[in-house]
């Protein structure tokens, strides 16, 4: 079991390595919504995942480095919307868009942050559904997903495989087809600094269980975590179970 084979088992609809060695083009694994790596950002420095060689990128906020892409991923969401990413920075000297869209310039309709205590946001027209609580700017990798779901008011973050925070969201449509989707910057103004890896967006909610697996994979404890929890998953999607087996 592989963190690659494990997203895309869980079928999004669009997941980015984000371990391309040279060139512009950052593919995208659903083979839908490829992005274009813009003023030379690092690629191959050494990836969040134990044990898997592949790479991430390093982007640099002075040199306003991002990834953009020119059919955007928000055109297929609707209300509801997860995200998964892994970072890495110790950057925390002013606010940084980790993922966003660009209305208009220097507008976003929503946007991920990490603010200068190191926590990161899930904001939605202006209105900040979630934010965690620990500082993730300590140079070392970290797990994140958020969870917007506004046809329940509920949204949700984890870090590192546990929850780590709830809030409510808004009911505004992600779909925001008219606009410049990016990772590592929104608006157009506000930049990431530091390293991401694994970006991958859902149009639907990922429970705590489905994170939790994720992490597990990632880590290398699949054989003392991620099997039970993966039977859970089974079970609540209808799956059974003999008795005996």
């Amino acid at each position: 079991m592989t963190y690659r084979n494990s997203v895309i088992r869980m079928h999004p609809v669009a997941y980015w390595r984000l371990g391309e060695s040279s060139g512009t083009t950052a593919h995208d694994e659903m083979g839908t919504y490829d992005g274009e790596y813009t003023l030379s950002p690092t690629l191959g420095v050494a990836g969040a995942l134990n044990g898997d060689p592949d790479t991430a990128v390093t982007l640099a906020r002075t040199s306003t480095q991002d990834i953009r892409f020119p059919v955007t991923p928000a055109e297929a969401l609707t209300d509801t919307v997860s995200f998964a990413f892994w970072l890495n920075t110790t950057d925390k000297s002013v606010l940084q868009g980790i993922a966003g869209d660009q209305v208009s310039a220097g507008s976003a309709r929503w946007r991920v942050t990490l603010d200068t205590s190191g926590h990161v946001s899930l904001v939605k027209t202006g209105v900040t559904a979630i934010i965690n609580s620990t500082d993730l700017a300590d140079g070392a990798w970290h797990h994140v997903v958020l969870v917007s779901q506004p046809g329940t008011n509920q949204s949700f973050v984890y870090v590192d495989g546990a929850p780590a925070g709830t809030g409510t969201t808004g009911n505004t449509t992600w779909n925001t087809a008219s606009a410049t989707a990016r990772i590592g910057s929104f608006s157009g103004a506000q930049y990431y600094n530091g390293s991401l890896d694994e970006f991958a967006i859902w149009d639907r909610v990922l429970t705590a269980d489905e994170v939790a697996m994720l992490y597990a994979v990632a880590t290398g404890t699949y054989e003392t975590q991620a099997k039970r929890i993966n039977k859970r998953i089974i079970a609540q999607r209808g799956g059974k179970k003999r008795s005996g087996r």
